[in-house]
């Protein structure tokens, strides 16, 4: 039995506002006298607890009519050409007409499929007005979970990606289009997706998982036989479709993106086995319709490549990205050592990243998420493309720079893990292997992840080449140090830990952005800038990373070292003036130069702890120490490192000023000209006190610190031939 329903559209829409109008008045006034009463001990507000419901009925009351206005609009529209948008219009339904507000939004949800799926049926029409229509419909109910559900719903993984491509026609790349139309279209296209993330999230996560899935099969294998859509789409596959959908996702829930990642693992390890390489998404089968009108011109290189967008979706769902990562050990090795990339491998290290760092994943999965980290570093630093890469026919290059970001974070995130696994010069084969460890106190650490120092060489040379993930990883080496140094050390434990210390020191002076690179000039400016910043304060980084980053930008956008690199290197040469006059190319020199900077760093940390050999016992500090600061009582101490690096900033060579005068520039020359000789008597000062017993020699010798720094260093340069 069929019902006729009528409407005025201008009365609903009327009855509608009132009906808002109302639930806001009585909102307002309930909140007014709970806030009263409850300021009265003689007065009960337990009367007004019904009141939020009644206001919420009223709202999607309001709701259901503005759909119901919508929903024979749609059944009045035909072709599109006349949009009823004033007077009486009525439609039809079958059986009764329910009033519930959800089953109205979801007829309306059900009548916008209807009109997608006749855009996607029927041929191509330049100028279609009902893509406006489409449009105007998802614009208005987007974030309606009832609405984009049943859209969603009736249209399946198919017609979601049969309208999308539909929709995407008169962006005007396959077909004529006026400037009016494509603008359209592309706020259509948009529409279609935050209108498929409100679906998917409203939906149970196994429904969702398995519309991803469902949308990948399509998307790889075609329409199903008798599809409505393989008479105007054919043998095309909507890839194209598919990947617009999933470039750049932030709302589809993770159970969507989980389910469409695992589905196109299975294809994309198939396609690889029996085809020797390559992927299903190398091939787009035509000419593009519309996605670089919808991305970045930055992201065109890759936003074809569907498991690519997806690897970047995960990289903000860190739950579902462990899942991912830590299910398979196969699957996971597949995606981080074998597949080919063409977006520097951004996509892939953000993912592990999340996996392995997120505070959601490390609470819960503490081992299984140090695995990941040990995998991605193993894994990544293992692979011929990635790193340092020789080319017999043009100039080698650097691949990678793109996931240094998130390496960075990861190592500095686990950097227990990279300091024990240098100590221990570990080539393990295993590439996810996470252990736990006792620190030299006897404290039980949690597991950490274990990397072969020879693949971390290689990831180091990446994060070196980025300056956040520079400065992110000296700022976790140097809490680390402030960490292992601490106050009422035996002198055993100050022994290894500053032995372990300069080994890793001198490991990572070596290696930072540079590798196994043999070109000294580029070594000595790395190596410098990684020593300048030992022992600085975090603020000291920030400020580093605001004067060369590029701005407020996440951790994956990355930003060139150079400029920071060149700039630490120059303060360096000033620094240790009396050791280098600029460049040492000599491996042995730089080796030299560095552990000297690196000992002084160590006695100004075992000063700051009380460790230092004047602060118990030994001869004291005089006025004769270039490196003393006198006391309030007339006894002299070190001075701090805050004071020593206020000296090297005075140390700088000055930048003329634009309306400086000759005498100004003269006046400040001569200042940092006293403050280098001051600087370089300090300097010596400083390795001769560390040298005696007033330093730290009644712990460890100076040249044992020297020895294990120089020995890490030299030990990862070439052999001379």
């Amino acid at each position: 039995m069929a019902t006729k329903i009528v409407i005025n559209i201008e009365s609903l829409r009327g009855v509608a506002g009132n009906m808002r109008t109302l639930a806001t008045q009585v909102e307002g006034k309930k909140d007014t006298l709970y806030s009263r009463g409850s300021s009265l001990d003689t007065v009960g507000t337990d009367s007004l607890s019904t009141v939020a419901d009644d206001v919420q009925s009223l709202k999607d009351h309001a709701t259901a009519l503005d759909a119901r206005v919508d929903l024979a609009i749609l059944h009045n529209s035909g072709d599109g050409k006349n949009v009823p948008e004033t007077g009486n219009i009525s439609y039809t339904v079958e059986g009764e007409d329910s009033a519930k507000p959800e089953d109205v939004e979801r007829e309306l949800g059900v009548a916008i499929a209807g009109l997608g799926e006749d855009i996607a049926t029927s041929e191509y029409q330049e100028g279609d007005p009902r893509v406006e229509l489409l449009r105007s419909k998802m614009q208005t109910w987007n974030a309606n979970t009832n609405v984009m559900g049943a859209t969603f719903d009736s249209w399946g993984p198919e017609g979601t990606l049969a309208v999308t491509t539909a929709v995407g026609d008169h962006v005007g790349y396959a077909y004529r289009a006026s400037e009016e139309q494509s603008e359209i279209a592309q706020k259509t296209l948009n529409l279609l997706k935050s209108g498929m993330n409100t679906a998917t999230s409203g939906w149970a996560d196994s429904k969702a998982e398995k519309f991803g899935r469902d949308m990948i099969d399509v998307s790889v294998t075609g329409w199903s036989s008798g599809s409505p859509y393989d008479q105007r789409f054919g043998l095309y596959l909507p890839r194209e479709a598919m990947a617009f959908l999933t470039h750049r996702n932030i709302g589809a829930s993770d159970a969507f993106i989980l389910g469409a990642m695992e589905q196109a693992d299975k294809y994309d390890q198939e396609y690889a086995e029996h085809m020797g390489g390559g992927s299903p998404w190398d091939t787009m089968n035509g000419p593009s319709r519309f996605l670089p009108a919808m991305i970045d011109e930055g992201d065109a290189e890759w936003a074809f490549d569907v498991p690519t967008n997806l690897l970047h979706d995960l990289s903000i769902r860190p739950e579902a990205s462990f899942e991912f990562f830590s299910a398979d050990d196969s699957r996971s090795e597949y995606w981080v050592t074998k597949r080919d990339y063409s977006d520097d491998f951004t996509a892939v290290a953000a993912a592990l990243d999340a996996a392995s760092t997120d505070w959601r994943v490390t609470s819960s999965h503490p081992e299984e998420a140090a695995e990941i980290a040990a995998l991605a570093i193993n894994g990544l630093g293992s692979r011929d493309d990635f790193g340092h890469v020789e080319h017999p026919l043009w100039p080698d290059e650097i691949t990678g720079v793109g996931a240094a970001g998130s390496l960075g974070h990861i190592l500095s995130t686990y950097i227990e893990g990279m300091n024990y696994s240098i100590i221990d010069n570990e080539y393990t084969n295993i590439l996810n292997h996470a252990e736990p460890r006792d620190d030299m106190y006897g404290n039980e650490l949690p597991a950490m992840p274990r990397f072969n120092v020879d693949k971390l060489s290689n990831v180091l040379n990446v994060v070196g080449r980025d300056g956040g993930a520079f400065l992110e990883l000296r700022g976790a080496q140097n809490r680390y140090q402030d960490q292992i140094i601490r106050p009422g050390m035996t002198e055993d434990q100050f022994k290894n830990a500053a032995q372990d210390l300069g080994k890793v020191e001198g490991y990572v002076a070596y290696v930072i952005g540079t590798g196994r690179i043999d070109d000294a000039k580029a070594h000595d400016k790395y190596m410098k800038a990684w020593i300048d910043l030992a022992g600085k304060p975090a603020s000291e980084l920030t400020g580093l990373a605001s004067k060369f980053g590029p701005g407020p930008v996440g951790k994956a956008a990355g930003w060139g070292s150079e400029a920071l690199v060149n700039h630490l290197a120059t303060q360096a040469e000033t620094t240790w003036a009396n050791e280098t006059p600029g460049t040492i190319e000599d491996m042995n020199q730089q080796a030299h130069v560095a552990q000297a900077q690196f000992a002084r760093n160590l006695l100004m940390s075992a000063d700051a702890d009380g460790l230092a050999g004047y602060q118990n016992g030994s001869a004291p500090l005089s006025q004769n120490n270039e490196a003393a600061v006198k006391n309030d009582d007339g006894s002299y101490r070190l001075m701090t490192r805050e004071e020593y690096d206020a000296l090297t900033e005075e140390a700088q060579a000055p930048t003329r000023g634009k309306d400086e005068s000759d005498a100004e520039f003269s006046e400040r020359e001569r200042k940092a000209d006293a403050a280098r000789e001051r600087l370089t008597k300090v300097n010596n000062d400083m390795t001769d006190i560390a040298k005696g017993e007033r330093g730290y020699m009644n712990m460890i010798t100076r040249e044992d610190v020297e020895e294990a720094y120089k020995n890490a260093f030299l030990s990862y340069f070439p052999e001379e031939e």
